[in-house]
């Protein structure tokens, strides 16, 4: 998909449609091109724990605004479920309906192109950004969610996210990944390996400190309680903490 010049009739009907939208998307949206904030005073005036949901929400806007194809995969999935909710929530006229839903399969194309090449490489994953390989046995814990955890985000900035453990973490990534029940691609928010702890261990430190900080824990079986309500800034604080190693460049881009 390319950025194209936008038709007139779609931009004003997405105009609209961002203007009612009563969801983070709108709101921002509305920061933007109604009252032209910025970052900082949008962060302040929706008490955002950081500037990177206007980012997120940003690269979306451009997808579902001008037809860009985001080229991470972050990016990408969230931009693809914001125009599937504007999709089903809001009535567009046919022709701009029509427009949109091929935006959409552009970006559920290019999600799907970027899972597959993903799980086509043997031994190596990387960020976008990253131009340096590295080794894809990593032992460790690793923290994962999905697009629609990630916009259900509360008011203590908390989502469920997944924290598991694995003798090779991203192996484990790709059958997570390769998992048909799973309803949309999952995203790797962070890999920490540790010297001290092997991953059990480790995997049941995060557990306990989650557990004892109050957060919220799936409480359906022993796969699901795997399942925890937090946010990134508290696990890094513990990993640091504990001194544990944060793999930056296996992570999913701009999570």
């Amino acid at each position: 998909m390319h950025e194209d010049d936008g038709d007139d009739q779609v931009r004003a009907e997405l105009h609209h449609a961002l203007l009612a939208d009563p969801n983070r998307l709108g709101e921002i949206y509305r920061c933007i091109h109604v009252r032209g904030l910025s970052d900082a005073e949008i962060q302040r005036e929706l008490d955002l724990a950081t500037v990177g949901t206007i980012g997120h929400s940003k690269r979306s806007i451009r997808a579902i605004c001008d037809g860009w194809n985001p080229p991470g995969l972050g990016p990408a999935s969230r931009a693809r479920s914001e125009l599937g909710r504007l999709l089903r929530d809001f009535n567009f006229s046919e022709p701009v309906r029509e427009t949109l839903r091929r935006r959409y399969e552009d970006l559920e194309s290019n999600v799907q192109r970027i899972m597959d090449q993903r799980l086509e490489a043997p031994n190596i994953e990387h960020r976008e950004s990253e131009t340096t390989p590295v080794d894809a046995v990593v032992a460790g814990v690793y923290i994962w969610t999905i697009n629609t955890y990630l916009e259900s985000e509360d008011d203590r900035h908390q989502v469920w996210f997944r924290i598991g453990c694995s003798e090779d973490v991203l192996q484990r990534m790709r059958q997570h990944r390769s998992d048909v029940k799973l309803p949309e691609p999952l995203l790797l928010a962070r890999v920490y390996s540790s010297e001290r702890f092997n991953p059990k261990q480790l995997e049941s430190k995060f557990h306990e400190i989650c557990t004892a900080a109050v957060q919220e824990r799936a409480k359906v079986n022993n796969r699901d309680r795997e399942w925890f309500r937090t946010n990134l800034e508290f696990l890094d604080r513990y990993a640091l903490d504990i001194g544990c190693t944060s793999h930056e460049n296996l992570v999913d881009e701009e999570l």
